[in-house]
């Protein structure tokens, strides 16, 4: 069962970004769903945009950025909205998120290497 989620969920990723990492953000702020769900679901949305190499997180950026704007402006406004979760984890998890968004957008901006934004 886990496999075939696993498939699903990269199939979901590589053919409707933008419909993925809002369906992650919606599971992210979802009370009704277990906390460990949600956690998942908001490190998923980091793992989008993060990398540890800068070419691939150069091309995840730059995915990141070819969402629509509308489209972040909604996934960042329902962070923060997240952020007054009354669970301690589900703040922390879209406090990283928000964090590795805004070192995205910083870091598209700057020309500075992506290595001395990742010291």
């Amino acid at each position: 069962m886990r496999k075939q989620v696993e498939e699903y969920l990269k199939a979901q990723e590589s053919s409707n970004f933008p419909g993925y990492v809002h369906a992650l953000v919606v599971e992210l702020g979802t009370s009704t769903r277990t906390a460990e769900v949600r956690q998942a679901a908001g490190l998923a949305l980091k793992n989008t945009m993060v990398a540890r190499d800068e070419v691939a997180a150069k091309l995840l950026s730059q995915r990141w950025q070819s969402v629509p704007a509308a489209a972040r402006t909604q996934v960042k406004t329902m962070l923060l909205q997240i952020l007054r979760d009354p669970l301690k984890t589900i703040r922390s998890t879209a406090t990283l998120v928000s964090t590795h968004i805004a070192h995205v957008q910083l870091w598209l901006r700057s020309p500075l290497p992506l290595s001395l934004w990742m010291a």
